[in-house]
């Protein structure tokens, strides 16, 4: 195999174009090119480019990981999907998900923690809605529901529901008694409160 030609790319500037045997190869950083002298003209194995472009997914796999976590914390599952949206292979995926592990970049409890806090204080809803959205999140349910207790009391919730419900009274229109009870439940199941919890509000309004 011959490299016959490294051409910077017009749209990732950090990138380079490789081309073996003048067709295109693969794209490979400027640090990996550097880092291993590549030159064209050189002859190069098979098997030492092949280790060549592993060294230089891995990385590719880090650099957009680390971008990824620069916008805000991830849950495992949400990281291994945006690295598979890159194409990347399972086994640069598997290493660069471990390495975030270890450097505390990536841990689901952490993750579940800090997402539970954020969403009670700028979100008017129940613990339903909050394990759903953990679950989408690749969260278990175990961790899930162990982390909304402690955040979240039951006293808390259902003050949450009070408010939720007296707003929704204050903008509602209703054709009368059966319907206002009605919509008021259907809205406070939407928003992720238990029935227990809308019935009791709803005997208390009609007492």
């Amino acid at each position: 195999m011959k490299i016959s030609g490294i051409e910077k790319q017009k749209k990732e500037k950090q990138r380079c174009n490789i081309f073996i045997d003048g067709i295109f190869s693969t794209g490979l950083y400027e640090d990996t090119v550097v880092k291993f002298g590549l030159r064209s003209g050189d002859e190069i194995s098979e098997k030492e480019f092949e280790k060549i472009r592993e060294y230089d997914e891995f990385n590719y796999a880090k650099t957009s990981a680390y971008k990824f976590l620069s916008y805000r914390q991830r849950s495992k599952k949400e990281m291994v999907t945006k690295l598979k949206q890159k194409k990347l292979s399972e086994i640069a995926i598997n290493k660069v998900i471990k390495l975030l592990e270890e450097q505390k970049y990536l841990n689901d409890e952490n993750f579940a923690d800090n997402f539970v806090k954020e969403k009670i204080r700028n979100k008017k809803v129940g613990k339903r809605t909050l394990i759903g959205k953990l679950l989408e999140k690749g969260i278990s349910k175990e961790i899930s529901e162990s982390i909304i207790s402690d955040n979240y009391p039951a006293e808390e919730e259902f003050a949450v529901a009070e408010k939720v419900l007296a707003k929704f009274v204050r903008s509602g229109k209703f054709k009368n008694d059966y319907d206002k009870k009605s919509k008021c439940f259907r809205h406070l199941i939407s928003k992720g409160f238990d029935t227990d919890t809308a019935n009791i509000l709803l005997s208390r309004r009609d007492n």
